[in-house]
């Protein structure tokens, strides 16, 4: 090998290493801007969620426990509060994206939707089991 082929192997050896860093960084940076986004998504729905409580106080008070897997949690919500309330305070919880929240009673699933937790028959201390699906 003489000085020239061995001065373009290096070149392209170089030129693949910055190649591979390039990805290496562009991945790192993906993702670091979807856990920047998640948390700006939680920390979003906490403060719209104290303030929709805070504007929404002279409503009844319904608390709803959750069941996830081993963990109870026990939150506080207002009758004005939707189903999309719900899953977005199971969504804030970093336990995982893909869920389905069903009813104890009924074993009915809670839909994502506009509609009120009152009007969907949700009651005071009303328990909800969160099951993970697979992704």
């Amino acid at each position: 090998m003489n000085n020239q082929e061995i001065r373009e192997l290096q070149d392209k050896e170089y030129k693949e290493s910055l190649k591979i860093d390039k990805k290496k960084s562009l991945e790192k940076l993906e993702m670091q801007y979807r856990v920047d986004k998640k948390k700006l998504a939680k920390d979003k729905l906490l403060m719209e969620k104290k303030n929709r409580l805070k504007i929404q106080k002279s409503g009844q008070i319904i608390k709803l426990r959750f069941k996830l897997g081993q963990k109870t949690l026990t939150e506080e919500f207002t009758d004005e509060c939707t189903l999309m309330d719900i899953h977005d305070f199971v969504f804030i919880q970093d336990i995982g994206e893909k869920f389905e929240i069903n009813t104890y009673y009924q074993s009915t699933n809670i839909p994502y939707s506009d509609e009120k937790i009152i009007d969907f028959g949700i009651k005071d201390r009303t328990v909800l089991f969160v099951n993970f699906l697979d992704n």
